[in-house]
């Protein structure tokens, strides 16, 4: 628990809409990363040393700032962190890196469509360099709630404008497209919930990059209505297989 926490805090948790993923840790299971996004907007580090484990903590660098931590990527060793923020005056994402002491703020992306209503960075995915960040924007356009989903790819230097805005096909108003993002671990496969696509079943869309463009390979469909698939997916380190949640 956090040594400073609050009632409320959804500390490692949320409610269905607004947390996707806020806990992370780092493969050799050193590094803890926790987000607690209501009432105190901040991201928890607990680092083992020894037999303890060591707290410190970002706070939202935007003081108005909302549910920063309600999403969270690291990569494997935990050197690259990412934090998403909902509901300040522009949602945004944080792109942070570990400098051997403290993480150091790289990076602060805003909505490339500004709204307090489009969720921009509810959801964050990272590929296991730390070169490609994917984010969903659930509720874009307001109040359409189709979706749509924005690829970052680091050059040397930084993360520029997004290379690619995904949108479903088939994806039509009230589908909730990119609630539900994963990357795989090297960078080459993209899959993409949409949970409330036709009549609630749910829908998860792949897609892999063909060494110019990201070409649509799949999609899946619930089986029942309200079965909400694509809400949370994960995947094989190269894509090859993948997993999906529904309410059944």
């Amino acid at each position: 628990f956090a040594s400073d926490g609050v009632v409320n805090a959804n500390f490692g948790g949320g409610n269905w809409d607004f947390t996707a993923e806020n806990i992370c840790m780092s493969n050799n299971g050193t590094t803890l990363i926790i987000g607690a996004p209501a009432n105190l907007n901040s991201v928890y580090i607990y680092r083992k040393n020894g037999s303890t484990w060591n707290e410190t903590k970002i706070d939202c660098p935007d003081g108005s700032g909302k549910y920063f931590g309600n999403a969270i990527a690291c990569t494997p060793d935990a050197n690259i962190l990412v934090i998403g923020a909902i509901f300040i005056i522009e949602s945004c994402f944080y792109v942070y890196e570990w400098d051997g002491s403290s993480y150091i703020l790289l990076k602060r992306i805003p909505s490339p469509t500004p709204s307090r209503t489009n969720d921009f960075a509810v959801t964050i995915s990272i590929s296991d360099d730390g070169n490609k960040i994917l984010v969903g924007s659930y509720r874009y356009p307001y109040p359409d709630y189709k979706g749509a989903v924005y690829l970052y790819e680091r050059n040397k230097i930084s993360w520029p404008g997004y290379e690619k805005r995904f949108e479903g096909d088939d994806s039509v108003n009230g589908d909730w497209y990119g609630l539900g993002v994963k990357i795989s671990a090297d960078g080459n496969t993209i899959a993409i919930g949409a949970p409330l696509h036709n009549s609630q079943k749910g829908a998860v869309y792949i897609y892999k990059w063909d060494g110019s463009d990201w070409d649509p390979i799949k999609k899946f469909i619930g089986n029942a209505n309200t079965d909400l698939l694509g809400r949370h997916i994960s995947m094989s380190y190269n894509g090859s297989r993948i997993i999906a949640g529904e309410r059944f």
